[in-house]
């Protein structure tokens, strides 16, 4: 920067130590300076924090994403479970009623055979 060549300061020794002497215009450039160094240092602290905490979000939103898609597989494996038992129960009646009907079948033939039977035997 240009204005860093008018910061040089003037070097003074007093016994021992050596002192930087800036004029009051050197100064105020300095503290400029300083004030702009912690506002971007607490940009930088805020951006850093809020980094954070969107990996955070993130990480949460996978794992409700993940917990989501789990919940949707098993739900659609127990509403295919429920649809083979269904099935089952379906074929299981319909053998049942088959069988209902073979053995109402049955008895109206015994019955008819033995009431033909019966009669034969009267009338011989």
């Amino acid at each position: 920067m240009a204005s860093s060549q008018n910061l040089t300061p003037k070097v003074q020794q007093q016994g021992k130590d050596t002192l930087f002497c800036f004029t009051l215009d050197q100064s105020r450039t300095i503290a400029k300076h300083l004030e702009q160094g912690r506002y971007c240092d607490s940009i930088l602290r805020q951006t850093e924090i809020e980094t954070e905490q969107l990996s955070k979000v993130i990480c949460m939103g996978d794992s409700s994403l993940q917990a989501t898609t789990q919940k949707v597989v098993n739900q659609d494996l127990m509403l295919r479970n429920k649809e083979t038992e269904l099935a089952t129960v379906n074929l299981k009646l319909q053998q049942t009623e088959k069988k209902y009907k073979s053995e109402r079948w049955q008895k109206c033939l015994f019955f008819a055979t033995t009431l033909s039977q019966g009669v034969w035997l009267i009338v011989k």
